[in-house]
């Protein structure tokens, strides 16, 4: 979860143009992607925990629901907003996570 809300970050230094920045932004897609594959490895486990005749039908709807938020967040608010939502979202998950514990 940190580093996804550190890639975003990384992501929203990467915005002017320079060698630099491109880098940055090259990094952040990296972290990001580490980030939301571990989220997707450590989060099957529970779906698959729940048995056989459900498995199919969640394991569905936890991609769709991936793929939804994934895209309603580019197409309404811009690469800006997604970034720090895409920051807060994450430490927010982590919080919760922390407090169940």
């Amino acid at each position: 979860m940190l580093s996804v809300a550190a890639a975003f970050l990384l992501g929203r230094l990467g915005l002017s143009s320079s060698h630099v920045r491109l880098g940055l932004l090259v990094g952040a897609a990296i972290l990001l992607d580490f980030g939301v594959t571990a989220n997707l490895v450590l989060g099957h486990p529970a779906i698959f925990a729940l048995g056989a005749r459900v498995r199919s039908r969640l394991n569905g709807v936890y991609m769709a629901v991936f793929f939804a938020g994934d895209a309603a967040g580019s197409a309404l608010g811009g690469w800006s907003l997604s970034c720090w939502v895409g920051f807060g979202l994450p430490l927010l998950a982590l919080a919760s996570f922390l407090v169940k514990r």
